[in-house]
C-alpha cells in the first residue's frame, strides 16, 4: 500500500497529493473513538470491550465458572456486534440504546453461579459417613466406594457432570484429606476459587477435629458417634 501510494504522489504531483491527503476516510466501527463528542454509543462499545477483558481476567484467575464465562462472553459480544451495526448505519440515531442490557450480565453471572445442593464427609479408614447433607443423601450408594477410593489417590478433583434426578444437571467435586474425604454436590461446575475454598474448609474440618480423627484412623477404633465433631461446613453450606 506505502509503494502505490509513493507512486501515485510521482505521478500527479504535489497538488494532487494534498487534495488526496484532504479526502476524508469512512469510520471503522472498532476504532476507539470515545474522545468524540456526542458520540455515547462508541463509548459504549468500548466500555463493552472492557467488560470481555475483564471476564476473560475474571475467568484466567478462577472468579468465574465455565458456564458463566461462556454465556456472559456470547452476551457481551451479541450485544458488541448489534449496536456497533446500528452505530454503522444510523449514526445519527439513538437506536442503539434499545439493545443496552446493563442488568442482564449480572442475571446470567447469578443463575449460572455454582450452588451447593448437599455434601457427604467419610472416614478414610472404613468409608463411614461423618455427615451427609442435602440432596447428596439421595444419590446411589453403589458408586459411592469405588468414588472414595479414587479419591484417595488425589487432593482435590472434580468429578464430572450428571443427572441427579433433581432439575438440571450436577456436578461432583472432592476433597481428601489425611483422615476424612469431603465430597460436595454442586448445581454446575463451580468457579476455581470456590474449589479452593473447600480446600480450607476440609482443612479446618480436620485440624479442629485432629485428637478424635486421629482416633478413628486406627483399625479398632471405628468411628460410631460424630456429636464431639464440628463441621466448618454447615456455616457455608447449610
Amino acid at each position: 500500500m506505502k509503494k502505490w501510494t509513493g507512486r501515485l504522489r510521482q505521478l500527479t504531483g504535489g497538488q494532487q497529493q494534498e487534495q488526496q491527503e484532504q479526502l476524508p476516510t469512512a469510520p471503522s466501527p472498532h476504532v476507539d473513538r470515545a474522545d468524540e463528542p456526542d458520540n455515547e454509543g462508541w463509548q459504549y462499545i468500548n466500555h463493552v470491550r472492557t467488560k470481555l477483558d475483564k471476564l476473560v481476567e475474571d475467568f484466567a484467575k478462577g472468579r468465574v465458572n465455565r458456564a458463566q464465562f461462556e454465556e456472559l462472553y456470547a452476551h457481551y459480544q451479541d450485544e458488541r456486534k448489534i449496536v456497533e451495526r446500528l452505530m454503522t448505519s444510523r449514526p445519527s440515531s439513538d437506536a442503539w440504546r434499545l439493545v443496552v442490557t446493563e442488568g442482564q450480565s449480572v442475571n446470567i453471572r447469578r443463575r449460572l453461579a455454582a450452588r451447593v445442593l448437599g455434601y457427604a464427609v467419610y472416614a478414610n479408614q472404613d468409608e463411614t459417613p461423618l455427615r451427609v447433607y442435602g440432596e447428596f443423601s439421595s444419590l446411589d450408594e453403589k458408586w459411592i466406594s469405588p468414588l472414595l477410593g479414587r479419591v484417595r489417590s488425589d487432593k482435590l478433583f472434580t468429578v464430572g457432570s450428571f443427572d441427579t434426578g433433581s432439575e438440571g444437571a450436577s456436578c461432583l467435586c472432592a476433597v481428601s484429606g489425611q483422615f476424612t474425604i469431603l465430597l460436595v454436590l454442586f448445581t454446575n461446575e463451580p468457579a476455581r476459587v470456590q474449589l479452593q475454598s473447600l480446600e480450607d474448609l476440609h482443612s479446618h474440618f480436620e485440624r479442629a477435629n485432629s485428637r478424635i480423627l486421629s482416633r478413628y484412623a486406627q483399625p479398632q477404633n471405628k468411628p460410631t458417634q460424630t456429636e464431639d465433631l464440628v463441621f466448618p461446613y454447615a456455616a457455608v453450606f447449610e
